[in-house]
């Protein structure tokens, strides 16, 4: 959480992906061990708004900083007053389309060794095949497991 990093360092560009849920989001997740529980759950979003408070001293002028999170999960209302606090300005958010999603899933499946049953023809699918297929069962919300 920045502890390590020396004061005299400055970044243009801070990338992360904290944990995404806290103690009312986290009860959503049916099933979880203590190695998921490490990587997912932020209780009180402490680490969030520590890294807010503490982040400013590491920009240049103009930086930015861009938060991966997950909308089961979090919201920006539950930063945007820890973003302030810290010296820094809300800019807002960049939502991933539907198109965004089938391409990365398409992407990770024919990059996997399937070569099994209805995987083994899910891998093979053409793209526009597989848009299509997977435009029709999406929906739009889920119920992590």
């Amino acid at each position: 959480m920045l502890d390590g990093i020396p004061d005299n360092e400055k970044f243009d560009l801070v990338v992360s992906n904290p944990p995404h849920f806290n103690e009312n989001t986290l009860k959503n997740y049916v099933q979880y061990d203590q190695i998921t529980l490490l990587k997912v759950y932020d209780e009180s979003w402490k680490l969030h708004r520590k890294f807010y408070l503490n982040i400013c001293k590491f920009l240049n002028e103009r930086a930015n900083v861009i938060l991966v999170e997950n909308s089961e999960g979090s919201n920006e209302r539950d930063f945007i007053g820890m973003i302030s606090e810290g010296g820094l300005k809300y800019v807002g958010v960049i939502r991933s389309t539907l198109e965004d999603i089938i391409n990365s899933s398409y992407i990770s499946i024919n990059r996997l060794n399937l070569d099994k049953g209805v995987s083994k023809i899910v891998k093979r699918l053409p793209y526009g095949m597989y848009k299509l297929a997977f435009s029709f069962g999406f929906k739009m919300h889920y119920k992590p497991l």
